[in-house]
Parts: structure tokens; sequence; C-alpha cells
């Protein structure tokens, strides 16, 4: 509302994984599919123009992003999602807004590795194409139509090495950050509005495209104002610029909270409900640096529901924790806050060191003492393995940092034969694991490891560390 009080013309977009994050968003989309998330609501209210389509969005299934198409009152876009096996369109490709006698097109695209992170929801139903083939179908056709072009792909700028999703040439499955390749190929866009890699662009500008993306979790919008005359007839884009408008200080918009506040009362009764207790606190702050049974509590649990001998999970905030006393839904969801499935595979122990030095690439150096990490690597593709003893040697180089690896008391050698729990997304090899895609999986019940984690504290009542905690790794750093 401020920024359109600042600017008559205004459009406002979402370049995707808005569908889930939330207990709010998560429970409407599972347990209250029946009626309008709040969510879809709240963008509603908002008036959006257009939203190019996640791969977050498929995490709680087909019926229920239909469904939230179905309430939007705006366009859902996806220039590159078919149905299988057909280069028929699920979503439409673009759409056209009028403001003030322009005519501004927007064109949305889905990065590829949906069809990998989402597999069990995706696979026979839809495919997704590479976004720079789609571009050249889509992109003259709409830039004929329109006076502006505006892209909103949920893609990053380019993919940095050790934070891959996946390896696009042994998947078969196409690029997964393009925005940089897509101003490359189209300068006929005039604007980039990125999403998905989780990192902050101001501006940038290559072959004449302005490119922006605004962080994460909503924390600040991307703001492009542009500046157009009229020339032959035509329209012609003369300046442009991109700031980042931090939302913190933002009051809460009333119209929004009360209508949705009857919903999300409802669950914040929901996840402050009591599931169990624990007699002290633990905490996560040290997880990525010392074994804790925060991160033994995850492995257990996954390592006992599908019965491996192994089990591998990552800390996906380090501000998470259980407290003393009531145990409620809300500490498990700010433990597990990602909408991963449990999967289990058959891994040699040569593919299990491979995947301990993997995760060892997290830790770059080690200066007097103190231990620094790799930044282009996120604390989520940092795993911890449950089952084996090892060692990560931080004075070694990458490749050759996991010593002392053994499982019940003898050296695992490249033969042996294991079975590994792990999430979904890591199954897919996700977070540069190639080494582990094409293993042989033994379970998959479509299980949601936070109901898990939910479950197994509703069932035991009382979380006793001793109970729990198996030291079984350290790190050496000198």
């Amino acid at each position: 509302k401020e920024i359109r009080s600042k600017y008559k013309n205004t459009l406002l977009v979402d370049s995707g994984d808005f569908l889930q994050g939330t207990p709010l968003v998560g429970f409407y989309g599972t347990h209250e599919i029946n009626i309008v998330n709040p969510i879809i609501m709240a963008m509603n209210i908002m008036n959006y123009t257009a939203l190019g389509i996640g791969n977050h969005e498929y995490d709680y299934g087909l019926e229920n992003l239909q469904k939230a198409k179905k309430d939007a009152k705006f366009p859902f876009l996806s220039a590159n999602t078919y149905h299988y096996k057909t280069k028929k369109l699920v979503f439409e490709p673009y759409t056209i807004k009028e403001i003030n006698g322009i005519k501004v097109g927007i064109i949305g695209f889905t990065t590829p590795g949906t069809a990998i992170w989402d597999r069990n929801i995706v696979e026979k139903n839809y495919d997704f194409g590479d976004i720079i083939e789609a571009g050249k179908k889509y992109i003259p056709e709409l830039r004929k139509k329109c006076d502006v072009l505006i892209a909103i792909p949920h893609s990053g700028y380019e993919t940095e090495k050790g934070n891959e999703g996946y390896d696009a040439k042994s998947t078969g499955i196409a690029e997964e950050n393009v925005g940089k390749n897509l101003a490359e190929n189209f300068p006929q866009i005039d604007a980039l509005f990125l999403g998905h890699t989780h990192t902050e662009i101001k501006e940038k500008f290559n072959n004449g495209v302005i490119i922006t993306q605004a962080d994460k979790f909503a924390n600040k919008l991307a703001i492009v104002t542009m500046d157009l005359d009229k020339k032959d007839g035509k329209w012609v884009v003369n300046k442009k610029q991109a700031e980042l408008f931090d939302v913190k200080d933002t009051e809460s918009d009333k119209e929004i909270t009360e209508n949705i506040k009857k919903y999300h009362d409802q669950i914040v009764k929901y996840v402050n409900t009591a599931i169990g207790k624990s007699d002290e606190e633990w905490k996560s702050d040290k997880a990525r640096f010392e074994d804790t049974p925060l991160m033994d509590l995850i492995n257990k649990v996954q390592k006992e529901t599908a019965k491996t001998d192994l089990s591998t999970a990552s800390l996906f905030s380090d501000t998470s924790f259980i407290p003393k006393g009531n145990v409620s839904i809300a500490n498990i969801a700010g433990l597990y806050i990602y909408e991963n499935s449990l999967y289990a595979i058959k891994i040699t122990g040569k593919q299990l060191k491979n995947y301990l030095e993997q995760s060892a690439k997290f830790f770059d150096s080690v200066d007097g003492g103190v231990i620094k990490t790799n930044k282009k690597i996120p604390g989520f593709n940092y795993d911890m393995v449950s089952g084996v003893d090892y060692k990560i040697d931080l004075t070694q180089p990458i490749g050759n940092r996991i010593k002392d690896l053994k499982f019940k008391g003898k050296n695992v050698s490249d033969g042996m034969l294991f079975t590994m729990a792990l999430n979904s997304y890591r199954q897919s090899g996700g977070g540069g694991y190639d080494m582990i895609k094409n293993c042989e999986v033994i379970y998959n019940k479509q299980e949601s490891i936070r109901d898990l984690l939910i479950n197994y504290v509703q069932q035991n009542k009382n979380l006793i560390k001793n109970d729990i905690f198996v030291k079984n790794w350290e790190l050496i750093l000198k």
C-alpha cells in the first residue's frame, strides 16, 4: 500500500515457493484442503498481478496446487511445465496486464529440479522442460504483444559450485538456475525477478536486462521502477532501477490480519499443543560442530522407522531447540521445517565414504582453532550420519578428510553394503550428493519426517537425552 501510494502504476508479482513454509499454509494444504488457503486469501487481498510457480508449490500434492490456482484471483504461470510426455502446458505461460495504456507482459518459469525433488508427486503427471528452450518459444511471441516484458522464473542467477541442487548432465534434467542465461539469451526482457536460491540480489544488469532477487522468507520486497517515453508510437523504457525494501519495520495490514485471524489463531493453538516433556533443554547452536542429542533424535526416528543400519540428517536451523518442560508441535516443526519425506536406500562403503567427504566440504579451514565454513554451502547441505563412527580431519584437504570410518567396530571397506535412511531431497542427489542418486530405494511410504518426529514424541512422552544420544563423530582441528 505504501509503494502503491507512491507509484500509481504498480504491479505485484511473486517468483514462487509461496504455498509451503509455515504451519499455517501447511495445515490448510493438508488437513483443511476444502477451504481457501489463508495464504491465497491474503494474496487476493494484496491484489497480486501474477505468480510464477516454484518447486515447493508441489509439496502438498497436485490437488492442493490446482485448488490454490482455482481460488486465486490472479494467474499461475509456468511456460515450461507440461502434462506427462506431451508439450501441452499445465499452466498459462504468460499474462498481459494493461496499466495506464501500457501493456505489461509477464512470463513465468519453474525450476526443472522439481522433477527430482518432488518426484513422488509429479512423476508420470507433469514434466519440467528446459527454461531457455521454453523462453525461445514464448518470449518472442509475448514481446510482440506487449510494451514491457517482465520474467518471474523460479530460478536463481546461476548455480554456484558446491551448492548444486543436482547435476544437470548426469540426471538429464535441465539446468536449475538460469537467470544469467535468460538475460544473455533474451535482451528483450526488461526486468527479471528471480526466486529460488535464497540469496539477495539488489540490482544487476546483464545484456540490458535488470535483475533482482528479494532474499528469502518475505524479508524484503524487490522493487523495479521504470520510466517510459513514447517514441514513434511505441513505448520505450529509457530508465530503470532496482532496490530492496526491508519489510521488518512495516506494520501488519489490518485487512489481511482481520480476514485470516481465525485461521491464524487455530494454527497457533494447534502448534502450541504439548505433546511431550523434556527434563532439560536441547540446543542446536553447536550441532554442526559437535555431535548432539538433537540430531540423534532425527536420525533415531528415521532409522527406527525405516529399519536401517544408518541414518543421515542435516540441521535446518541453528536456533531450533527442545525446551525444558513441555515440548510442543511448534518445537518439532521448528526443528524440521521442510516438507521432506522419509526414504531408505542401499549404499556401499565406498559411496558412504564419498557421501561423508561431500558433507565435509561444508568446512573451509581452521585458523587458530577457529573453524571457518564454506559460505557457498548452506547448512542444510551438511549431513551427520548415525550408525557408523567417523572423524572429520579438518587439517586435511577436501576429499581426504574422513578418518577412522567404522561400523560396529570394524573398518568400513569399499565393498561393504548398508541400508541408510534419509530424506527425499537428499535421496534425489540434492545438494551435490550425486553418488547416491541411483542407489536402490528400499523404503518410501511418503511419510513426512516432521510428522514422524511429532508421533515419536507423542508416543514416548518423556524425552531423555541419554536414551537417544550416541556419540559417533567428531571434528579433528589439529
